[in-house]
């Protein structure tokens, strides 16, 4: 008998995680363009002239539209399959930062946010639908790493959006992300093939097997936890017997536990206040936030009434000056850190203690910022910055997990209700960006101490019911929600 050598395993090992590595890089490359929509208005909105009303809508327009693109991915991606879902995502982004480029009214930049917010709320749920099913299969514990891929590529986004406009104008910045949207539709094109899994539940067993060779997938294809002897997705049968099916999958343990779990996480964290924080960041570090920034120079005598319908003339880059836009700047660089630490330690304290953990951290960020709100000079002024770059630190951690959690804790065929969470998560963190700079006016510092509230309920709701999805294979998992035990 020959002998077996044990280097061509190792060589062959490595070389098939290598592709995997590569595949995953271009697979979650569209959530860099998550990370560059939500971190625009944040460098942009200082260098416009908005009132306070249009700046609101302009910071939360994307979340709004979000939510659209999230039920439709639910859709495409189940009946066209994982792969279109990507595709068809990315095209809104291209018009979006055209329209943004072309910044003619204020009618051009709300419609390019919205364009934008297509793409938001869809890829996150694609790609991580994807690298669940086809990526990490062969890995559990790196695939429990690979959920803060997603929420390091909109960090490494957020980095590279505040480092350039150190350098470049609003409009200019739209050029730049045109151009990287198109570079990412062309390596997706090109390089990815469609989940073999998704081909394999449509009984297309041959296009399935050269998917998975394609892959490289040593493990064979998942296959549901019960027998099923029909594909997923019926092609016949009426609307109400479809509607009847989607009603008893959600019924089903598996799916209903996971779904209310994440989705109850993903609004409550949605309410703590951090992604009106992490628009209005420039703003909240200089202090304008709470007034200045959208009161026109002639009228700053004016009622909070007309404040809040007046065009305003907000602070120029030059007026701002570059210490704000570099302490901003460090808010990518922490976003950074925070995320490529966690993906590292994860799959060491779980997913669970590191919410937890992140939920607390912000919950002070909250408090030291509602104390040193209205300083303008000295060690409060410090203390204020050091809560800001404090809560985008944990930012990069939570921010956007826990819709990647879901992905991977729901049944392969259940992951489209992974849409809901992301509606609902979307919704409530674009009603927050919406009213957050009202908030500040009208409360001022107290305003945190209501987020730092909602932190703490946040915190015990993760601790008691998040789901540990870490070194868990997606069958034990599904089992854990079968059986009731973990």
């Amino acid at each position: 008998m020959a002998a077996v050598d044990p280097m061509a395993h190792d060589h062959d090992f490595n070389a098939s995680f290598l592709r995997m590595f590569f595949l995953g890089v271009i697979v979650i490359s569209p959530s860099f363009l998550c990370g560059l929509n939500l971190s625009y208005a944040t460098v942009a909105l200082p260098q416009m002239n908005l009132s306070l009303n249009i700046a609101s809508w302009f910071g939360s327009m994307s979340g709004i539209a979000a939510p659209i693109s999230t039920i439709a991915s639910g859709i495409i991606i189940d009946k066209l399959g994982r792969k279109s879902a990507l595709i068809f995502a990315l095209l809104p982004s291209i018009a979006g930062w055209l329209l943004l480029l072309w910044d003619y009214n204020e009618f051009t930049i709300l419609t390019g946010q919205v364009l934008n917010g297509l793409t938001v709320g869809a890829v996150g749920y694609s790609s991580q639908v994807y690298t669940g099913e086809c990526i990490m299969i062969n890995h559990v514990r790196l695939r429990s790493s690979y959920i803060m891929w997603n929420c390091f590529n909109i960090s490494a986004a957020t980095f590279f959006m505040y480092a350039i406009a150190l350098f470049l104008n609003y409009r200019q910045i739209c050029a730049v992300a045109a151009t990287i949207s198109v570079v990412i539709l062309f390596l997706l094109s090109v390089f990815i093939p469609e989940s073999p899994t998704w081909l394999y539940h449509q009984g297309r067993y041959e296009d399935a097997e050269k998917s998975q060779r394609k892959l490289r997938i040593t493990q064979p294809i998942l296959k549901l936890a019960r027998d099923e002897s029909q594909p997923l997705l019926q092609k016949n049968g009426s609307y109400w017997s479809h509607l009847q099916r989607v009603l008893a999958k959600l019924n089903r343990p598996d799916v209903r536990k996971p779904l209310i779990i994440f989705t109850t996480f993903s609004v409550l964290y949605s309410l703590c206040g951090t992604y009106g924080v992490m628009t209005y960041t420039i703003q909240i570090i200089d202090g304008s936030v709470y007034g200045q920034a959208w009161i026109p120079q002639t009228a700053k005598n004016e009622s909070l009434e007309m404040i809040l319908v007046n065009d305003a003339a907000p602070l120029s880059v030059n007026e701002i000056g570059v210490n704000s836009y570099a302490y901003n700047l460090v808010c990518g660089f922490l976003m950074v850190v925070s995320s490529i630490s966690a993906s590292f330690g994860i799959p060491y304290i779980g997913l669970k203690m590191t919410m937890v953990f992140s939920l607390l951290g912000t919950l002070v960020a909250m408090i030291i910022l509602a104390g040193t709100a209205l300083a303008t000079e000295g060690y409060l002024f410090i203390l204020r910055v050091g809560a800001v770059w404090m809560i985008a630190f944990f930012f990069g951690v939570a921010a956007k997990t826990p819709y990647s959690a879901a992905g991977d804790a729901l049944p392969t065929d259940a992951k489209g209700f992974t849409s809901i969470t992301l509606l609902c998560g979307n919704l409530v963190s674009a009603f927050i960006r919406k009213l957050f700079p009202y908030l500040c006016v009208a409360l001022g510092a107290n305003t945190y101490y209501i987020f730092g509230v909602i932190c703490l309920l946040c915190a015990i709701h993760a601790y008691f019911y998040l789901t540990e999805v870490v070194g868990k294979t997606l069958d034990e998992i599904n089992q854990e929600y079968l059986t009731g035990k973990k």
